[in-house]
Formats: C-alpha cells, sequence, structure tokens
C-alpha cells in the first residue's frame, strides 16, 4: 500500500520533464522548418509542373517514297 502514494507523488515531476521535452521537440521542428524556407535561394516549384527534360526536337528526315494506288505511283518522289 505504500507504493501508491510514491507512484503519485512522481507522476507530476514525470508529467513536467514529458512536455518541457515536448516543447523542446516542437521549438526545434518550427525552427528546421523556417531555416528550410530562409535557405531556399530557387524558385519555388509547382507540383505539377513534370521534373523530366522535355525531349530533344530532331528533324524527320525527308526520304523519297511512293505509293502505288490503283495502278498510279502515288507520294513524294
Amino acid at each position: 500500500m505504500w507504493k501508491l502514494p510514491i507512484a503519485l507523488s512522481c507522476l507530476p515531476v514525470a508529467t513536467a520533464y514529458l512536455y518541457q521535452y515536448a516543447l523542446w521537440a516542437r521549438q526545434r521542428r518550427a525552427a528546421k522548418q523556417e531555416s528550410r524556407s530562409h535557405n531556399s535561394t530557387s524558385p519555388t516549384r509547382d507540383p505539377v509542373e513534370p521534373r523530366v527534360k522535355p525531349a530533344k526536337q530532331v528533324a524527320p528526315e525527308v526520304s523519297d517514297w511512293y505509293v502505288f494506288r490503283s495502278g498510279k505511283a502515288e507520294g513524294l518522289r
């Protein structure tokens, strides 16, 4: 029966330490986010914008061709 009063007397002390730790963690997280926003010098990207470089435009090869249609040659020569 003597353990219960000891446990109840330790509860406020433990709660105070846990509160202080949670407060410290929140402040540290906020400071990291703030430093990230100040350190980024590049413009922010739109999250929908693709991050893949577009393919180079290559001029199509022009070749001579023709098709026989109804007995006649049609197309480029």
